[in-house]
């Protein structure tokens, strides 16, 4: 996805950062707010299933369903230009019709997930079985242990293509659905500037607590630039926990040597009481940036992309246990774009963005 890798560039320039809600900042108490939301469930190995069957998807589907590249294009320009042609919302079926209700299964010697001629998958869509799996090597534990299913249903309308994606647990003595949620992807065309965006909507839960997230993601690319434009916003609660973490920015990207990269984005970790927020800009050259606590900067950001340097705004210096905890924040921050790249895999191989 576009603006997964300017998240992943966002999440790299936070290696060394800081925050805290109570009465004054406590980078130690806001880290372990943002723990509260990535630690509301233990979602790797139901990760790893997603983007395993995600990968598999596309290898099923063969070229993508949406959106069909041609040999006098750009990849990027394909992807975009051959959509938005076909009217800007729903080219047709997700799914060709060879591949309805069919059920797919892993088979570990090809390594692969292939057609069965199991019952149950969705009329309108396929079911893919879901088993334990490894969060390490995202692959299945050998031997296979069948957990589940997660069914792929198309709902699209005139209007955009909208996957529907629903994970069951059948492990237990009653079914339990751990995942729920929709991604809606529509394409316009607008003289010579294309745009897609993606939205996934729903929840991803271990069967007692629930994350719950709204993720938007949006790339446009004119025709003659060097330079791909992705703006982001991302919110990720955790009701049993009370804290809501959200993401917004964009980036202008290059696609070829000749091109400069720039970004800003803003994080802000809320408890319901206090609020902290981080806010980057970047270039090639040079970063700097705030972070604040309950509107009020309480420590400065300068230096580069790679190398951050972290001050109070009266110049004095952080404390170890400050940028020791402002570091596992960034890897925390890791972990949510992680997220939202599994999430959004099934229909970055339908479109063939991924």
């Amino acid at each position: 996805m576009f603006a997964t890798l300017s998240l992943a560039l966002f999440a790299a320039a936070c290696g060394d950062s800081a925050t805290g809600p109570g009465g004054t900042f406590d980078p130690e108490a806001t880290r372990q707010d943002v723990e509260a939301v990535t630690s509301a469930i233990d979602a790797d190995e139901i990760l790893a299933g997603l983007g395993l069957i995600g990968n598999s998807l596309g290898n099923q589907m063969g070229s993508p369903s949406i959106i069909a590249p041609s040999a006098n294009l750009t990849p990027t320009l394909d992807h975009l230009r051959n959509f938005a042609l076909a009217g800007g919302g729903s080219a047709g079926p997700i799914f060709p019709s060879n591949l309805l209700g069919v059920t797919f299964v892993y088979d570990d010697v090809a390594g692969d997930y292939v057609p069965s001629t199991l019952p149950g998958a969705p009329a309108a869509g396929v079911r893919f079985l879901y088993y334990a799996m490894n969060p390490v090597t995202e692959q299945p534990v050998l031997p296979l242990v069948e957990l589940g299913y997660v069914d792929l249903i198309d709902e699209s309308t005139a209007l955009s293509t909208r996957l529907q994606v629903d994970l069951v647990d059948t492990s237990g003595a009653t079914p339990a659905k751990l995942v729920d949620y929709f991604i809606d992807g529509s394409f316009t065309l607008n003289g010579t500037t294309l745009s897609v965006t993606f939205v996934a909507d729903g929840f991803i839960s271990d069967g007692t607590d629930q994350l719950e997230f709204l993720l938007t993601e949006s790339a446009s690319y004119t025709e003659g630039a060097n330079t791909l434009s992705v703006t982001v916003d991302h919110d990720v609660t955790s009701p049993t926990q009370g804290v809501t973490l959200t993401l917004v920015g964009g980036a202008t990207l290059p696609i070829d040597d000749g091109g400069a990269l720039s970004a800003d984005f803003a994080v802000s970790i809320s408890d319901g009481e206090n609020v902290v927020v981080f806010a980057l800009n970047f270039t090639d050259t040079t970063a700097d940036g705030t972070i604040s606590f309950n509107g009020t900067v309480v420590i400065v950001i300068t230096g580069t992309e790679n190398s951050l340097t972290f001050s109070r705004p009266d110049g004095s210096e952080l404390s170890q246990e400050e940028i020791d905890a402002l570091d596992e924040i960034g890897d925390v921050a890791d972990e949510l774009f992680d997220l939202a790249e599994h999430l959004l895999e099934p229909m970055g191989e339908i479109f063939g963005t991924s």
